[in-house]
């Protein structure tokens, strides 16, 4: 049925009061975006309109309000029933967020951050102490635990095969649920630590599985093949010539931070091309 102009101003205003976009009151009333501005100026006057923009933003900024603390009680739940099974363990920010953020849901860091703030205020402070001694021992242990990236990535390498033989994807909540079932590998935050070159799971999972840039929408590409890490070392290794430096890691280090364009990361080029030394030795021997 077609609406009389004096319905549909009625109908565009109330869309407008409960926060529909312009663009988006414009397609459900085939109108063209000022078509739907100019009728709500002719309906509430140029001065009740800019009331109601200042009423409207109020109703959006309460709806995202109410929804982020809607995601925040989501994260301190999941807080609450990991610490509820083992009170003993550590419980860091970061293996909050590694673990909860989640894009479906729209949950994220600033959700985890905040469940996490709010989680550690209601504990006394010798129990939210007791956490944060905890939380290093439990981190310290487990990076030093496994002595090679080529170990991490092996047991990375072995999740995507068990995973992928139940058609399940290899992200970070799988990983976990893998991990718990295996017994005997890597927590997510040491994969990320040790195989990460911009500290996003993706980039760790992209080693082995080629579809996880395209799960992260596009927020991983590989930006080097290993032809430019080869060419890299070659160029590190003739500016260290050229300084009658030794071709270390501190050195590289030294070496990239003088520059105005990106270069490989010593973990990326671990992980791609095997150990410091044994690269520097292949190339200079």
């Amino acid at each position: 049925m077609t609406l009389s102009i004096e319905d549909r101003n009625k109908a565009l205003v109330h869309g407008f009061m409960r926060g529909d976009t312009l663009r988006s009151l414009a397609d459900d009333h085939d109108l063209t975006y000022e078509g739907v501005r100019f009728a709500l100026i002719s309906s509430l006057g140029p001065k009740g309109y800019a009331r109601a923009k200042a009423d409207r933003a109020t109703v959006i900024a309460t709806r995202k309000a109410e929804a982020a603390r809607e995601r925040v009680a989501v994260v301190r739940t999941a807080i609450e029933t990991q610490y509820a099974e083992d009170p003993t363990a550590g419980l860091s920010l970061a293996g909050v967020t590694a673990l909860y953020v989640d894009p479906e849901r729209k949950i994220n860091a600033e959700d985890c951050r905040t469940a996490y703030s709010e989680f550690l205020a209601d504990l006394s402070p010798a129990e939210a102490a007791r956490i944060a001694a905890a939380t290093r021992l439990s981190r310290g242990a487990d990076h030093a635990r496994w002595g090679t990236d080529e170990d991490v990535l092996e047991h990375l390498d072995r999740a995507y095969a068990a995973l992928s033989a139940t058609e399940t994807s290899l992200t970070l909540r799988n990983y976990e649920e893998w991990r718990r079932h295996d017994g005997n590998a890597p927590s997510a935050q040491t994969v990320v630590y040790r195989l990460s070159d911009d500290g996003r799971w993706s980039t760790a999972a992209a080693l082995v599985d080629p579809t996880a840039s395209a799960r992260s929408g596009g927020g991983y590409a590989r930006l080097w093949d290993d032809d430019d890490l080869q060419e890299a070392i070659q160029r590190f290794l003739a500016w260290a010539a050229r300084r009658r430096k030794e071709p270390t890691r501190s050195a590289y280090l030294e070496y990239t931070s003088g520059l105005k364009s990106p270069m490989p990361s010593l973990s990326l080029i671990r992980v791609r091309l095997g150990a410091w030394g044994n690269v520097i030795h292949a190339k200079t021997s």
